[in-house]
């Protein structure tokens, strides 16, 4: 009988532990992803960044990590938040198990001009 209901015991706590392992595996998956996606947005603004100001302007990439498609988006809003300024604003997209993930990442830029 003692056997039994220790068997019962740790049936019921490796049952608890494999979804509690599970949804931490989930969860680390997930922001894996969402730190490759902020990578990726920051290595788009700085991919702007490093033209000239007259030519900055929007594009559209596509990368492939770890068997998932991120898309790049970058735009450039001329003369906002005011005239002198662009603001550029680098979105990611991606699929995940858990659905269709977006992220957008803002920066306004000023043209830097020599003295």
């Amino acid at each position: 009988m003692e056997t039994m209901v220790a068997l019962g015991l740790f049936a019921l706590t490796a049952a608890t532990m494999s979804r509690f392992l599970t949804e931490n595996i989930r969860r680390g998956s997930s922001n894996n992803l969402y730190t490759v996606a902020y990578s990726l947005a920051a290595q788009a603004l700085e991919d702007a960044r490093a033209l000239n100001y007259a030519d900055m302007a929007a594009c559209t990439t596509s990368h492939a990590e770890g068997g998932v498609t991120f898309n790049v988006a970058t735009t450039v809003e001329d003369d906002t938040p005011q005239t002198s300024l662009k603001t550029i604003t680098a979105t990611v997209d991606w699929t995940e198990p858990g659905g269709a993930r977006i992220i957008s990442v803002p920066v306004v830029y000023t043209e830097v001009r020599p003295f």
